[in-house]
């Protein structure tokens, strides 16, 4: 099922080890390029995301949002959220804002405790917690 959604990836990544190169990045988003292991959590994301609103009986690949079939939207929806991620990251540069030190902590307390419910997920699509 998750084959479906990461077979593009997997297809970039397999390939650039038949040419003997080592791709840093798949895709720019502005300026940025985005590493292989960010297009695959924005990705993952967006899998996530989309059994949530589509219409589907048993397999969430085989149905649609809105006449869209759900591989299409994760796909759109991937680079939505790389956009997405781009522009308040380059807006908090631009205005030279940060979190603070108890935001931070915050923020990582909230992310270890998300980790635990999907880094088994994340570790099978070779991603650990810094992409999470």
């Amino acid at each position: 099922m998750l084959k479906k959604i990461f077979l593009p990836i997997i297809l970039v990544l397999s390939l650039s080890g038949c040419a003997a190169k080592e791709y840093s990045w798949v895709v720019k988003i502005s300026d940025d390029e985005i590493t292989p292991q960010q297009y695959v959590a924005a990705q993952m994301h967006s899998y996530v995301e989309v059994r949530n609103v589509a219409d589907y009986s048993t397999d969430v690949l085989a149905g649609d949002v809105d006449g869209v079939s759900t591989t299409q939207w994760i796909n759109e929806h991937t680079v939505y959220w790389l956009k997405r991620i781009n522009f308040i990251e380059t807006e908090f540069e631009k205005r030279g804002l940060k979190f603070g030190s108890e935001a931070d902590e915050f923020i990582r307390i909230f992310a270890e405790e998300g980790w635990d419910s999907v880094s088994r997920m994340y570790k099978n699509n070779g991603l650990d917690f810094e992409y999470y």
